[in-house]
Parts: C-alpha cells; sequence; structure tokens
C-alpha cells in the first residue's frame, strides 16, 4: 500500500516529500522494476535483496518506508468490517501520541462519530506523512468548496467514492491490483466547527479528525450514519490475534 500510493503520486503536486533524486523518468524507471513484495519478503537481509534489484533501488524503496511516520496494518478475518464487503482493510496509524491525546480530549467533551473521506490515491503519499489537512483555498486543494472552507467527510460511501475515482497503480507488481480506490473511514469529533450539510459535512478543525482505516477497493456501498461501524478493532485487538497465531 505504501508503495503503490508513493508510485501514484508521482510527478503530481501531492509528491510531498520527495526522496533526494527526485527525477520523475528515473523515479518512474525505477519503481518499474521493483518486483512482488512476497519475493522481497523472502530476503533477510540488504545482500539478498540485492539479488533480486539494483542497489538505487534498494535505496529508493528504503526511503519510501523511513520517510513515512505511519503505520497501516493489514486487517484480517474476524477483524475485518463486514459493512465494508471485499475492500482491502488497513487499521491506520497516522497521527502521533500528541495529536491522539488532543483528540481524546475534544472526544470526551463534545463525543465522536464515524465518517468517510475520499481523496486520489496519488493524495495519500502525502497524508499518511502530513496527515489530513485543510486545504481550502490552497494550491493542494482537489476540489471546489461549495459549502465553505474545511476537510469534507461524507456519511455515504458512494459520496465519498465521487471524490476518489479509480486510478492507475504506479506499483504494477502490487498486490492491490493495477487500480487504486482509497477511502478513509475517520472519527471525528463533534466539534462546534464540525458542520452538517445533508450530504456533506466540513471541518475546519483538523484536531478533531483522526483517520482510523483506509478502506482500499472493493465492492460496498454503506451509510455510517444509518449503521455506524460495530466492533471497531484496536492496534491491540490486532497485536493479539497476531501473538495468537504465533
Amino acid at each position: 500500500l505504501i508503495l503503490s500510493v508513493f508510485a501514484s503520486a508521482i510527478g503530481s503536486k501531492y509528491f510531498n516529500p520527495k526522496p533526494p533524486d527526485s527525477n520523475i523518468d528515473i523515479l518512474k524507471s525505477l519503481v518499474d522494476t521493483i518486483p512482488k513484495m512476497d519475493e522481497l519478503a523472502l530476503c533477510s537481509n540488504d545482500t539478498e535483496l540485492l539479488k533480486l534489484i539494483k542497489p538505487p533501488v534498494l535505496e529508493l524503496l528504503r526511503w519510501v518506508l523511513l520517510s513515512n511516520r505511519s503505520q497501516m496494518i493489514s486487517l484480517k478475518g474476524k477483524m475485518q468490517f463486514s459493512i465494508f464487503g471485499s475492500s482491502n482493510q488497513f487499521l491506520s496509524l497516522i497521527s502521533t501520541p500528541a495529536a491522539e491525546k488532543k483528540f481524546k480530549v475534544l472526544k470526551e467533551k463534545y463525543g465522536s462519530m464515524f465518517l468517510f473521506h475520499g481523496s486520489a490515491a496519488q493524495n495519500w503519499h502525502s497524508i499518511l506523512r502530513n496527515g489530513l489537512k485543510n486545504a481550502s483555498g490552497t494550491e493542494m486543494m482537489a476540489h471546489g468548496s461549495a459549502y465553505g472552507s474545511g476537510i469534507y467527510f461524507a456519511h455515504e460511501s458512494s459520496v465519498s467514492q465521487g471524490y476518489a475515482p479509480p486510478c492507475l497503480n504506479a506499483y504494477a507488481k502490487s498486490k492491490l491490483g493495477t487500480s487504486l480506490q482509497i477511502l478513509a473511514l475517520c472519527e471525528i469529533a463533534q466539534v462546534p466547527e464540525l458542520l452538517h450539510h445533508g450530504w456533506a459535512h466540513t471541518l475546519t478543525n483538523e484536531e478533531a479528525c483522526i483517520v482510523r482505516f483506509l478502506l482500499v477497493n472493493g465492492s460496498y456501498n454503506t451509510d455510517v450514519k444509518k449503521s455506524p461501524p460495530k466492533n471497531i478493532p484496536k492496534l491491540k485487538d490486532v497485536l493479539n490475534m497476531q501473538a495468537d497465531k504465533v
């Protein structure tokens, strides 16, 4: 997932941050040579990796992983949300401990709810590293601001999918397939700055939003207002399940 969104961002205005050598053509050619992750996972050290890939590719992979402060954990089996159908589901650990602490204060005061945020796959390279930002009125704004400034959300997945059209997965050997469509399931503190406009919701307070899950591809049509997610897995739940398998 991390490599796929990096590859899809190359050359776009959302390609931030960039690796030291950010020549677009060179980066694209290096990505084209990266084998399947299953093959790379069989290597236990750099010496074995260099039998599969060239040194510049290894340096690129190292940069992509180390520049990413967030963690994505693939949800399997009973950890998955059945209401999100066949999507690839990831527990998202994007926010810093400080951001989580601020959010907790807001949640305890105002309560919280879940909403979708849709953004093109090329945008997620930056979002994973910089967080979900209010880009209204800036060059980073992807769509208009019909309801004013703010991060835009929806309670219906079909609405957010309209803002996250499937795009080509530039990492050709990705297990996620040749196309990428990514929705975030966010927990939102119901602060006064959260405005409801019927089908859309806007939020200017970035501290009141935490990206909890990423839903990649798949087929589903869900209204989290009518059917709020239940049995929401937390990090300790996923880790305990993985430990039971060892």
